[in-house]
């Protein structure tokens, strides 16, 4: 929302101290004797005798950045992430952070100054100060509604999300980075959201608004959050009265949190002239964030509300740290969040940040939510207002809980990593695009898509409708016309189309790669293959570029009593496994059967053998697979050949005879099967 005059002149305006960060280079030791000042700062290698520091800077202090960790905590952290990044990139050493409290009788810019010529310096700057949340002006505010919870392209579709196994958040916990919160407000109340650390100071109003569209209870008292049955918690960047410190309330987090867990910072920065800029531009908070995502926190970041174009933002370095592509690009690992329309077709509003740093947007206008979006602390107020990115990100933080909490409860308690949950969030083939690519503010999550995708199912109903859908003696396929499959097939073959649409309609559904066919072309020649080579006995869902709903795919299995049901894929959505998986259907309290996972391990090892790796077998609930839609008689698995988005799995499907070899594998597994071998 946009403040009244009235609001802003009652805005807090707080002390705190100034301060300049340096960092050392990673491989600098910088020793700290218990009671004195390291001697980088106050011995020989800065620039004179000891003691030069506290006579140029009377009354400054020196102490390490990140206080909500110990020494060994922080290098306990840097040696898990450097594990998890592997050897392309390195883990930021962050005991190598300092921040001087500048004296008031001294300029931040003078400290910088000092700070450049010190032996083994990487970086100093001036510390972003106190800057307000990013909320920003709307043109149209209208009668509140939770529209960003309906389906797509007008929201996220939450309310879908909501039908699915652990669709409102269960066992993930979410954290509001910020700086004040109504956290008795009656509709947040049931969440009992507890404060980390920091001290709840100021903007209250806009902290409870976004807490209200991620956790807003379900207690007919007014909102309902995106995921609200999901484990709150806050905590501020103010440290302590004066204190203001984004990164450590980063790393504080990260502390009180697991893997799989969402951490959204609705703050912005100021560098140089440049105001309202994504807080990951300073390097202490990008290297805390970096940390976080290499240790599997989801990070959803606010783009700002500068109206900036990323791509020619310069850091005090000069470097163009954000514009992906470029030499100089700083990867994070964050989902930065810019803001569009309510209103769909969505456009980027003119004061959101964007660029190709940009990975998705959400609203940022007319957001229905609790509190008054500014500094207001009353329990009982309401705001159809609430706007920016303060208003965007909360909508992408909400989507990724879900997905997470979704994904958990389908592959055993396993998580997605952050680079993963980036990829299904910001996958152009499935979410919901801009007007415009010239908006260059990435998309916006739809719930029921990337559901799909993750093979995130409900209870066994119909996927057809109401009832039970029907099971014919033969099925008659679209792309035919008329000519039925040959009754009683011994093995269905259900190569995946990736989407929904008109029977016949030639869609571009599925992954694409340059070096690749579109993944439901691949899917197809794939399914040919496996046809040719087990010959007569087995039988296609489709033989044309035409989708066919998942019921009349099961129907086909049923009508012709199929011993082996198998659905065929080439991941497009995951980047970090590069070879073939095979899948079978299980759920808390139902094993994998026993003929599905004979057929899964036959088919496994013969595509192992034929690659020369091993080829894992996992289980979930898979729509496809679910054993009560399929014939009692029937072994269902589903077979991913590789992964296109990932670039060692893209080149091996790309390679030529691919097709052939992994086609041949399968069907050897089959016959296996069939043959009791």
């Amino acid at each position: 929302m946009q403040p009244t005059a009235a609001q802003r002149r009652e805005a807090p305006q707080p002390e705190y101290e100034r301060r300049v960060v340096v960092k050392f280079q990673d491989d600098v030791q910088v020793p700290w004797p218990p009671g004195q000042q390291p001697q980088y700062f106050a011995g020989p290698t800065a620039r004179g005798p000891q003691g030069e520091w506290t006579r140029v800077f009377q009354g400054a202090r020196i102490e390490r950045l990140f206080q909500s960790a110990s020494a060994e905590q922080l290098r306990q952290m840097r040696s898990a992430a450097q594990a998890a990044a592997g050897s392309g990139e390195r883990a930021p050493n962050l005991e190598n952070f300092f921040a001087v409290v500048v004296p008031p009788n001294a300029e931040p810019e003078h400290v910088v100054g000092w700070a450049s010529e010190l032996t083994g310096l990487e970086s100093a700057y001036v510390q972003g100060p106190p800057v307000a949340p990013p909320v920003a002006p709307t043109r149209n505010p209208r009668s509140g509604n939770q529209g960003y919870l309906n389906a797509a392209p007008v929201g996220i579709d939450a309310r879908h999300a909501w039908t699915l196994p652990n669709g409102k958040g269960q066992g993930v916990t979410f954290v509001d980075l910020e700086r004040g919160w109504t956290l008795n407000h009656e509709d947040l109340t049931g969440a009992n959201i507890q404060l980390i650390s920091g001290l709840n100071k100021d903007y209250h109003g806009h902290g409870t608004a976004v807490l209200g569209e991620v956790l807003g209870q379900d207690n007919t008292l007014g909102v309902l959050g995106i995921a609200h049955l999901a484990t709150g918690k806050v905590v501020s960047q103010w440290r302590t009265n004066t204190n203001y410190n984004t990164s450590d309330a980063i790393i504080s987090a990260v502390l009180n949190t697991n893997a799989g867990d969402v951490i959204l910072l609705e703050a912005q920065t100021t560098m140089g002239t440049q105001q309202n800029l994504p807080v990951e531009v300073e390097l202490d908070t990008w290297a805390a964030i970096r940390v976080a995502t290499w240790l599997g926190r989801i990070v959803v970041e606010a783009a700002g509300n500068g109206g900036h174009n990323l791509d020619n933002f310069r850091d005090t370095s000069n470097k163009y740290i954000l514009k992906r592509g470029h030499a100089d690009f700083r990867e994070s690992g964050a989902i930065i969040v810019g803001a569009a329309s309510s209103n769909a077709p969505h456009r980027r509003m003119n004061f959101s940040c964007y660029g190709s740093r940009i990975d998705c947007f959400g609203w940022g206008e007319n957001v229905t939510t609790t509190g008054d979006g500014w500094t207001g602390t009353s329990t009982t107020q309401y705001t159809d207002t609430f706007s920016g990115t303060s208003s965007a990100s909360p909508i992408v933080a909400g989507a990724a809980v879900l997905v997470q909490s979704m994904y958990k409860r389908a592959h055993n308690n396993q998580v997605l990593s952050a680079a993963s949950m980036r990829t299904q969030l910001t996958n152009a083939l499935f979410n919901t695009a801009s007007q415009s690519t010239n908006d260059k503010i990435g998309v916006m999550p739809n719930l029921n898509r990337i559901a799909r995708e993750l093979n995130i199912v409900s209870t066994p109903s119909d996927p057809m409708g109401p009832g039970d859908f029907p099971i014919p003696n033969r099925h008659r396929m679209p792309g035919d016309r008329g000519q039925p499959i040959t009754a009683y097939a011994g093995v269905v073959l259900d190569p995946g189309h990736g989407g929904a649409s008109d029977a016949g309609r030639s869609t571009a559904f599925g992954g694409r790669h340059p070096d690749l066919p579109a993944e439901k072309d691949l899917n197809l020649r794939l399914g040919w293959r496996v046809q040719q080579a087990l010959g007569r006995g087995a039988a296609l869902t489709r033989d044309g570029d035409y989708n066919l709903p998942l019921g009349e795919r099961i129907a086909v299995a049923r009508g012709q009593r199929a011993r082996a049901f198998v659905s065929l894929h080439a991941d497009s959505g995951r980047s970090d496994h590069a070879g073939p998986e095979v899948r079978v259907f299980a759920e808390d309290g139902r094993s994998p059967s026993p003929d599905s996972l004979a057929l899964a391990h036959r088919i496994s090892r013969e595509l192992g053998a034929a690659t020369g790796g091993s080829v894992p077998v996992y289980s979930g609930p898979m729509a496809v697979l679910h054993p009560d839609w399929h014939d009692p008689g029937t072994a269902a698995c589903l077979v991913e050949v590789g992964s296109m988005a990932h670039p060692y799995g893209a080149a091996a499907l790309a390679r030529p005879g691919a097709t052939e070899l992994l086609g041949d594998a399968i069907a050897r597994g089959v016959q296996r099967f069939l043959d009791g071998a």
